[in-house]
């Protein structure tokens, strides 16, 4: 359980991986300090340099239509372009499936949105601006345009001037360029490096930046401590394995004496991630050995001329699979 001011934020033992990185990045972003860090590194839009981000603010929940609270995990940020008011949306998308109608999903969030400014702006003669950014975990490329009106089929070009112009901002992490990220010297540049960690040796260093930025950080002592528990906490979730022997621990929290409280909890936390992926690891051991015996009985059951269906049912492997393996037995 992580408390963020008067908000709770639960983890269940049923929620998937996804879910949990959910909710964590959320409460990371969450915090005033980390969104700034995001703004100034990653949104590379011209006007971004005139925001005056000592007037950022996280605004309430009731800000988001229950209705798409079971989509999104969104947070809604106010903050002045020069004199105006106008807000950023951050929606954390971990669909495993790619979603061709993200687009509606989100022009449809921003009228939600609207609504509830309406309502509680009833002397309002326009309505503000809405920066919208995707922000993208998966591993597989998106693929669909990031414009409404590629959705809508016309039959016209005529037809386009009735259609809504909408785009949001991408921001994808595995389109992220790992060595050109871990070079700007800051917190949250480092904990985005270390998702991006494709080695131990990469993990390692990276650590040991997240754990120098966090001991060097010059911040209230309560905002410190909640951005510690929360990069603690991505950390611990990370949804790659991050193996981290003892001696690798010793070295890295032997800096700046020992970080104190910080890097006792830095530590427990690492522990915790550790042996979380060797249990991760013996599991999915055992997962594999379990398909390749699969695949193993399916090659016989092809070769004897067996109904593929009837394959799928023993193997529990599905159709696509069985053809897949029929291809490579040359027998398509």
């Amino acid at each position: 359980m992580v408390k963020k001011g008067n908000s709770t934020i639960k983890i269940t033992k049923k929620e998937s991986i996804h879910q949990i990185y959910d909710k964590i990045l959320k409460n990371l972003f969450s915090i005033k300090y980390i969104m700034e860090l995001f703004i100034k590194n990653f949104l590379k839009e011209r006007w971004i340099k005139s925001l005056d981000l000592t007037t950022l603010e996280l605004l309430p929940n009731d800000f988001v239509s229950k209705d798409l609270d079971n989509y999104y995990s969104d947070l809604i940020y106010k903050v002045n372009y020069k004199n105006e008011e106008i807000y950023i949306i951050i929606l954390i998308e971990f669909q495993s499936t790619i979603n061709r109608f993200m687009s509606f999903r989100m022009l449809n969030y921003i009228m939600n949105f609207y609504s509830k400014y309406i309502k509680q702006n009833e002397k309002a003669e326009s309505l503000p601006f809405v920066f919208p950014i995707l922000f993208y975990t998966g591993s597989a490329d998106w693929e669909f345009s990031n414009r409404f009106e590629n959705l809508v089929e016309t039959k016209d070009k005529k037809m386009l001037e009735y259609v809504p112009k909408f785009r949001y901002f991408e921001f994808f992490l595995n389109k992220l360029d790992r060595n050109k990220i871990v070079k700007a010297k800051n917190l949250l540049n480092q904990v985005i490096a270390m998702d991006l960690s494709r080695s131990l040796e990469e993990s390692k260093d990276t650590l040991q930046k997240i754990v120098d930025e966090l001991i060097n950080l010059v911040i209230e002592p309560e905002v410190k401590e909640e951005i510690t528990k929360s990069v603690g906490l991505y950390l611990k979730y990370l949804s790659k394995n991050i193996k981290i022997d003892n001696k690798i621990i010793n070295e890295i929290f032997s800096l700046n004496g020992g970080g104190g409280m910080l890097a006792e909890k830095m530590q427990k936390w690492i522990e915790e991630l550790r042996e979380e992926s060797i249990e991760k690891g013996k599991e999915e051991g055992i997962k594999e050995g379990e398909k390749k015996k699969a695949v193993e009985i399916a090659k016989e059951l092809i070769l004897s001329g067996t109904d593929l269906v009837f394959v799928a049912k023993i193997t529990k492997l599905s159709i696509d699979e069985i053809n897949k393996i029929k291809e490579k037995l040359n027998l398509l």
